[in-house]
């Protein structure tokens, strides 16, 4: 049974499965010919009652690629069109969701559908994108440089070390 079906089949995820990967007029599209299943570990986690709820990114794609493979995206979205959003408290809490994704979901708590070979992308989906920090004149560098830092922050997973990448709001998934 391939990683998708496992996914459906599963009682307790199944419920976390959603149609849609978007929040507050944020989102990505899919490419038709895409396989996949978008997770909530957010709402997962929320239902959980573990009295704190643990910070989690918006949406943990899954995709089947065209050889059997799989592609896992991570994805966290903000509805922010300028960069001085993305202060100390911000960036430290959107590092802390990928990380928590990394480690409690997949590591932790699911291991026994992730503990597999796949590509990983990490995501930070918004109304900014790194083209646009890099082209503003010189006046704005300072508040573009607090979205380059979040995108030069490094997560080590599985021996591999990642980073996030900004991307604009309605980025296409396409099939991998």
């Amino acid at each position: 049974m391939d990683l998708l079906e496992q996914l459906h089949n599963d009682t307790l995820l199944s419920r976390y499965i959603c149609d849609k990967c978007e929040e507050n007029n944020i989102g990505v599209l899919f490419d038709e010919e895409s396989h996949h299943i978008i997770l909530n570990p957010e709402s997962y986690y929320k239902n959980q009652h573990l009295g704190k709820t643990i910070n989690m990114i918006d949406c943990f794609i899954v995709q089947r690629c065209r050889d059997n493979r799989y592609k896992v995206i991570l994805i966290e979205l903000k509805n922010i069109d300028s960069s001085k959003r993305i202060d100390d408290e911000a960036r430290t809490d959107i590092i802390q969701k990928f990380n928590s994704c990394l480690n409690d979901f997949m590591l932790r708590d699911f291991k026994q559908y992730f503990d597999r070979h796949y590509t990983l992308k990490l995501y930070f989906i918004s109304k900014l994108s790194m083209s646009a920090a890099y082209s503003k004149l010189t006046k704005d560098i300072d508040r573009n440089s607090r979205l380059r830092n979040l995108m030069t922050q490094t997560f080590s997973f599985r021996n591999k070390i990642y980073l996030i990448e900004a991307q604009p709001n309605n980025f296409a998934i396409q099939p991998c």
